[in-house]
């Protein structure tokens, strides 16, 4: 029996890391055959890492559990639920974070629940975002379907952590939930998240909401309004004329200004002949604003981007 010879040929837990160390890198580094997920699979069985591994990550010290973990993680392999609910529990916050991240792939949606916690309300921060967006993009490349970003950004309360969540929305595609950010946008009075779901709105093209973004734009702090005239500009509809309008005249805000004449420069055929009307009649002391627009090295970075999705442009260890 393979398996029987396999996990006999390594006597000590020593060799069985370096046999583990040795696979990680090959893996990790390289593109062979041997180095296919499958391949790897068959070989850690023969030789009972598996099982090793899953061991020191029951009982091992918080820095080999770190590190099995992420090999775990890496090779794609499945946890046992009742050691993840143990390290759940853990006082090490990075094993927390590393235990759920490492089941997210071999499990339903229910496996998920650790982000509607009011652990991960307060503790969340730019590496779960990074580790999350990893791990949503391998989710999707296995026919897996994505988690309802938008309630989770209801079910929490921490504005970072709500506007993680709009943010991926927007980066996952996910138009078909945009509807639910509604009731955020008009009744919260967090400016980050307000910026936020108008990117996101602005990046899926929900045409939707244009109605609120026009209503919200006066009555918003400078760097907002800039966020929902951005907005406005990307759904191009021709219906926010008026309103980017008066973002330019209804403030002495020169950044304000600014956004809203390059937001008119970019809404289509009757923003650009608004623009031209608005350079011919300006006064002396907004000329400034229509300089740029004439030189050709700043008229390079006058266009706003359209897409915000997530299109990995290698695979990696993570995402692959």
């Amino acid at each position: 029996d393979r398996s029987y010879l396999g996990k006999n040929l390594l006597k000590s837990n020593q060799e069985k890391d370096m046999f583990a160390d040795v696979f990680y890198m090959k893996y990790i580094t390289e593109k062979s055959e041997l180095s296919r997920i499958e391949n790897i699979h068959n070989m850690l069985s023969i030789f009972g890492i598996y099982e090793y591994m899953e061991k020191v990550v029951s009982i091992g010290s918080m820095g080999r559990i770190s590190d099995i973990l992420r090999k775990l993680r890496s090779f794609k392999l499945p946890v046992s639920p009742w050691v993840v609910n143990k390290l759940l529990n853990s006082r090490n916050l990075h094993v927390q974070r590393l235990a759920m991240y490492t089941t997210i792939m071999s499990s339903s949606d229910s496996a998920l629940d650790y982000f509607e916690t009011d652990f991960f309300d307060k503790h969340c921060c730019i590496r779960d975002e990074i580790e999350l967006a990893y791990s949503l993009q391998r989710r999707r490349k296995e026919g897996l379907k994505l988690p309802n970003l938008a309630r989770w950004a209801h079910i929490q309360k921490n504005e970072k952590t709500q506007c993680m969540f709009v943010r991926l929305m927007r980066r996952f595609n996910e138009v078909e939930y945009c509807g639910e950010l509604k009731d955020l946008f008009s009744d919260s009075k967090k400016k980050k998240l307000i910026e936020e779901i108008s990117r996101t709105w602005g990046y899926l093209h929900y045409v939707e909401c244009e109605k609120l973004l026009i209503d919200a734009l006066l009555t918003q702090p400078d760097d907002t309004k800039v966020a929902i005239m951005h907005a406005m500009t990307r759904l191009g509809t021709g219906k926010s004329m008026a309103a980017l309008l008066e973002g330019f005249h209804n403030t002495t805000n020169p950044h304000v200004r600014f956004e809203a004449i390059r937001c008119i420069y970019n809404y289509g055929k009757a923003g650009r002949m608004m623009f031209h009307k608005l350079e011919k009649e300006a006064k002396e002391a907004d000329k400034k604003y229509f300089a740029f627009f004439n030189n050709p090295i700043t008229l390079e970075k006058i266009r706003l981007d359209k897409e915000q999705a997530y299109h990995p442009s290698v695979e990696t260890v993570f995402n692959g």
